[in-house]
Parts: structure tokens; sequence; C-alpha cells
């Protein structure tokens, strides 16, 4: 006769499970939530990628309001057409020689 072993998992068995099924949820939100608004949710590398800045350089613009962000799981977003509004047109100065 064969003995069974039952064994109990541990909190930490079930923390790669959680992560991968909340991520999937999440992706599944954002894209839900842009299809319905028409709009394209960019998370931070997406946004500073999109802008051609860097990570720690967006995060400075949405800290002092200049880009305005969102949070979504904990986790900033971005909407791509905020993210234009944002841009701000630039003089361009023209110098006499002289």
């Amino acid at each position: 006769m064969e003995n069974i072993v039952f064994t109990i998992p541990q909190e930490e068995d079930f923390y790669p499970i959680i992560e991968k099924i909340v991520s999937q949820k999440m992706e599944q939100f954002t894209q839900n939530f842009a299809s319905q608004n028409n709009e394209r949710i960019l998370n931070r590398s997406q946004a500073a990628k999109y802008l051609n800045i860097t990570p720690p350089t967006l995060d400075k613009y949405t800290e002092n309001g200049t880009i305005k962000g969102y949070r979504l799981g904990g986790r900033p977003v971005y909407k791509q057409s905020e993210l234009i509004e944002s841009l701000k047109e630039i003089e361009v100065l023209k110098y006499r020689r002289g």
C-alpha cells in the first residue's frame, strides 16, 4: 500500500500565481478602459519613451503638475492624448546679426 503525503503550501508559494493574475487583470482593465474611451493608456516606461524623456524626468514632470498622471493598481499610467496636450509650443525667436 502506498503512502499519500499531503503538504501544506506556504504563503510564498502563492505570490507568483497572484502576481500573474493581478497583472493579467490590470492589462484587461487597461485595454477595456482604453477601448471604452477611445483612449490609449501608456505605462510609465511607454509614456517616457513616447515623449523621448527618461522615466525619472517623467516622474518629475508628473510631481510638479506639468504632466497629468493616474494610478492603476498603484502603478502610474498616462493618457496619450493628455501627454500631447502637455506639450507646449515653443516660440522660436529669430535673432538678427548686427
